[in-house]
């Protein structure tokens, strides 16, 4: 990990290890220059137990809890695809990394916005090139191995004008991140700030990164 530096930024220089005791113990390295926090490639989980453990999700498509969840994050999406006006009226949109139960889709079809559902363990042929006006993540960027990487491939997805709506916690809110529950989650390997956003946005070529709350992050691709 070291060798090839921050995962956002490609640093070296001002990459310190993270020291932390309780479980999950695992290496951690946090980029000063983004102000991200990565787990060590030797430390991520398998594929198969990655897959293994998603199917112990409870985010099931009829689980009202979890609708009430994804709520948030569907209202901005909404309201970023109706920005989109008329330019956007033939548009679709992507839930990205929906898991097992496409939540978001569901909720976003219910609003009348035709949805496809993309997740590299279960549905692996849901997305079509650039063809949305609309990309959603919700809870999906922390599962990031290479973030620039995906940031990348969404952007490629997006047609112009188009937008990327995250949801995400955000280290900006954290005290102490070895008693972050987030942490403790074996799948997540990759914790943002807004620092982090604004950084890995721009670079991608987002022309606008708009925090909207402490967990939802808006990028708009350029016209």
């Amino acid at each position: 990990m070291a060798e090839r530096g921050c995962s956002i930024c490609k640093a070296i220089d001002g990459r310190v290890r993270v020291s932390l005791t309780r479980a999950p113990v695992r290496t951690y390295w946090k980029c000063e220059p983004c102000n991200f926090i990565e787990v060590d490639t030797l430390d991520h989980l398998t594929l198969k137990d990655e897959s293994e453990f998603y199917l112990h999700h409870q985010n099931r498509v009829d689980d009202p809890r979890y609708r009430r969840y994804a709520s948030a994050v569907t209202a901005e999406a909404i309201r970023r695809f109706e920005l989109r006006g008329e330019l956007g009226r033939e548009d679709k949109a992507l839930d990205f990394g929906c898991g097992p139960g496409p939540v978001v889709a569901s909720l976003l079809n219910r609003h009348g916005i035709s949805t496809d559902v993309y997740d590299p363990v279960f549905f692996p042929d849901g997305m079509r090139e650039k063809a949305y006006g609309l990309i959603v993540a919700c809870e999906v960027v922390e599962h990031f191995r290479q973030p620039k990487s995906e940031f990348s491939k969404v952007y490629e997805l997006l047609q112009p004008g188009g937008w990327f709506v995250v949801q995400t916690e955000r280290l900006d809110f954290v005290e102490s991140f070895e008693d972050w529950y987030y942490r403790k989650d074996p799948t997540h390997i990759a914790f943002y700030s807004e620092q982090a956003f604004r950084r890995l946005g721009h670079d991608v070529g987002f022309d606008q990164v708009e925090i909207v709350d402490r967990k939802l992050v808006s990028l708009r691709r350029p016209y």
